[in-house]
């Protein structure tokens, strides 16, 4: 049974308002920053205090309760949880930083020189986001410019991502770009380092019931692959600011682990060879454009190929093959959802017709369909070389030196024999 089918060929290649702003720092008095300052109104980059590009800087960001600013006073050396802290603190589940700040001062009060910037926590009960992160951006861009390190503030007793989470990262990831997820390191607060705590972690330790350091890191690498398909290992640095206050200086344990998580930290800022250049509400618009533009342009050539069936790779300029316009024999074309399918560009039917475009553009196509040819395998000489027969002439014979059967019942019998014969 054969089935008839239009052969195509090849003849061109596929182508292919108002609002408050904490913004201040740098003013040193006995290696600390000077207090907190807020300007009512939209303030301009040329209004907002210098900061020094020649020291290191560490920029927190994470979710709203994560102890951001409880960190960046810790840093500077600085008690949280007294009064005179130089980034406010407060309870509960709203975030009482509406702005990005910075400070200046002493690595944890007595080292080198670096600036700390604190963000407002994003996915705030508040709804703020959009204000926030536009005001965020603002003094990023213009007044901080690029930072050494980007620290993503996780709170340590929650060890999955909520869609709060997975919201702010995402956010940051869009606000940043990809680069964002190089100069990351995750931090982790409300890690208490007393023995007690310690001893209550490893109690399960090796198992399922282990809650370690390990497991949380292991925890948070599997999230961030497969929610944001990050693979490579990222720097972890399990800082509990409150082994700062008063009453935990005088515990060795809690200090010894303080000092030995703070410096993963300056050893990942200091280890950078370069800065990442933070980008405003404008870049970022121009980068959504570009990359808008991108999707469209790769659409558009994803089609195009999808109507040229492949890529020229795949059929080259001179393949033939089958094809059918309709899916039945007694098809009929009625309407969008029920036609027959047109030709992609740069095909023709061998039908004997001119080849009108590509490389061949003049030459006379095989007519296959009209004298219903079919195809046969050959050498490169044979191309198109017409047989007019289907089977080559041929001679075939058969020799039987000598056979007999017979059958034989009670009424009767026969028998033949052949001596030789031959066709």
């Amino acid at each position: 049974m054969a089935v008839r089918l239009f052969l195509l060929l090849v003849v061109t290649a596929a182508v292919r308002t108002q609002e408050t702003v904490s913004t201040d720092c740098s003013l040193e008095t006995d290696g600390m920053c000077d207090s907190d300052s807020t300007v009512d109104g939209q303030e301009s980059s040329d209004d907002r205090p210098p900061i020094d590009h020649n020291i290191p800087k560490i920029l927190i960001v994470g979710p709203t309760g994560s102890g951001k600013s409880s960190m960046a006073n810790s840093l500077l050396g600085v008690d949280p949880q007294t009064e005179d802290v130089l980034f406010p603190v407060c309870g509960g589940w709203d975030s009482c930083t509406k702005g990005t700040s910075y400070k200046t001062g002493k690595w944890l009060g007595s080292g080198p020189k670096f600036t700390v910037i604190d963000t407002p926590g994003l996915g705030d009960s508040d709804g703020e986001d959009p204000k926030l992160i536009t005001e965020m951006l603002d003094v990023l861009k213009n007044t901080v410019k690029s930072v050494d390190v980007i620290v993503l503030l996780l709170k340590g007793t929650e060890n999955r991502f909520n869609a709060g989470m997975k919201s702010m990262l995402l956010q940051m990831s869009s606000i940043f770009g990809d680069q964002f997820w190089k100069f990351l390191l995750i931090g982790v607060s409300f890690w208490k380092y007393d023995q007690s705590s310690i001893d209550e972690r490893k109690r399960g330790c090796p198992g399922k019931f282990c809650t370690d350091e390990n497991w949380f890191r292991d925890e948070v690498q599997k999230q961030l692959g497969e929610k944001f398909y990050q693979t490579e290992p990222f720097k972890f640095a399990f800082i509990h600011s409150f082994s700062q206050i008063e009453h935990n200086k005088n515990d060795p344990i809690q200090q010894e682990h303080w000092l030995e998580e703070t410096n993963k930290l300056w050893s990942f800022v200091t280890s950078k060879n370069d800065s990442f250049q933070l980008k405003g509400v404008d870049d970022i618009l121009i980068d959504n454009n570009r990359l808008k533009r991108e999707v469209k342009e790769l659409k558009e050539d994803h089609e195009k190929r999808i109507g040229n069936l492949e890529d020229n790779g795949v059929t080259p300029v001179g393949t033939i093959i089958a094809w059918v316009n309709k899916p039945e024999l007694n098809y009929r074309a009625t309407d969008i959802q029920n036609r027959f399918v047109d030709l992609p560009d740069g095909w023709m039917k061998c039908d004997g017709g001119t080849i009108t475009k590509g490389i061949w553009e003049g030459y006379t196509l095989p007519n296959l369909n009209g004298k219903k040819r079919f195809l046969r395998g050959g050498f490169d000489q044979d191309t198109f070389k017409m047989e007019e027969d289907t089977l080559r002439q041929h001679q075939h014979g058969v020799t039987d030196n000598g056979h007999s059967h017979g059958v034989t019942d009670n009424e009767h019998s026969h028998g033949v024999t052949d001596n030789e014969h031959s066709h």
